[in-house]
């Protein structure tokens, strides 16, 4: 089931395409829409907002996983607790972290 409505068939190729790319976006991995090129280009190597970005990476790739072993019923109840808790205080951490960048800065505040 589709997420938008389809535009209308006489309406130009733009609508079309614009369409088409946000339904591609909804269909890619969450993992896939984190700001990866802001965390290459704009921020050095060893500054807390390049790890700031690779945490979150990190959060949403472990978060993603454990839905989807979740939902398969691969978790026992002790490992679902165990990384519910580990969710839950990285998720924190990363509300509270200090970051500098305004990329990161943006994303901390779209997180909350």
């Amino acid at each position: 089931m589709l997420a938008m409505p389809l535009p209308s068939p006489v309406q130009s190729k733009s609508v079309w395409r614009i369409w088409l790319v946000r339904l591609a976006d909804q269909r890619r991995p969450c993992c896939a829409r984190c700001p990866v090129g802001a965390r290459q280009k704009l921020t050095a190597a060893d500054s807390i907002d390049f790890a700031f970005f690779a945490d979150i990476k990190q959060f949403v790739k472990r978060a993603c996983n454990f839905y989807r072993r979740r939902r398969e019923g691969k978790l026992s109840r002790k490992k679902q607790a165990a990384e519910k808790a580990w969710l839950r205080a990285e998720l924190l951490r990363l509300e509270t972290c200090d970051v500098s960048h305004e990329k990161a800065s943006t994303l901390q505040a779209r997180w909350l």
